[in-house]
């Protein structure tokens, strides 16, 4: 009787000793596992703030380009103009389709240049006096970024197969150079961007090149 109640004393021991161990070894299984946690997440946050200086100079250095680039371009435009453009069209006929009103870098360059400019604003009550588009001109441009409509489209097919230089400008961004709308056969180059003064330059050399080719110049 008293060996069998040793043995189970004993047993009973055993596992508590089991019991204990398995409780202190969760234990401390679950303290090195948060550790492990909270050192990985502290990586994490630095790794975080490493990119985000990273970001930040990177932005500082995009702004200071961008005010270099401005006044570089200001300067340009300053000193240049005079060399470049300044009465360089002087007499040469530009008539202006304008369909959403005129861009103020066309028009600077327009005054710059010495040309003898005219604008029409096309609207679709303009369709019963299309005179000023079909008298003839040396250069025509179409400014605004809208659409030509499918009359207008016509007209200026016209006026293309008679040999005229058609211009497309605008102050969008698109850089594409060719244009074409309401028609396969009407397509002209396009000047983008023009407030900026090397598309200014860009749309002179265009306007040269015609002049030189039909012996205007």
């Amino acid at each position: 009787m008293d060996q069998q109640q040793n043995q189970i004393i004993s047993l009973i021991a055993v596992f508590l000793a089991l019991g204990i161990g398995i409780l202190i070894g969760a234990s401390m299984g679950e303290k090195a596992l948060v550790l492990h946690q909270l050192a990985f997440i502290e990586e994490l946050k630095g790794e975080i703030m490493h990119y985000k200086e990273e970001i930040n100079n990177q932005f500082a250095s995009f702004s200071r380009l961008q005010e270099e680039l401005l006044h570089w371009e200001l300067l340009e435009e300053k000193y240049l103009n005079s060399l470049l453009i300044e009465n360089k069209l002087q007499d040469v006929v530009i008539k202006v389709i304008a369909l959403e009103g005129i861009e103020t870098g066309l028009e600077n360059f327009l005054l710059d240049s010495g040309s003898a400019y005219q604008i029409f604003v096309y609207t679709e009550a303009s369709r019963e006096v299309p005179f000023f588009i079909q008298e003839e001109a040396e250069i025509y441009i179409l400014s605004g970024s809208g659409n030509p409509d499918e009359y207008l489209a016509v007209v200026l097919e016209n006026i293309q197969q008679q040999g005229m230089l058609i211009i497309r400008v605008t102050e969008d961004l698109d850089e594409e150079m060719a244009l074409n709308v309401a028609s396969d056969n009407l397509s002209f180059p396009t000047v983008n961007r023009i407030d900026k003064f090397y598309n200014k330059v860009k749309l002179l050399e265009l306007i040269q090149e015609h002049l030189r080719k039909v012996g205007g110049w």
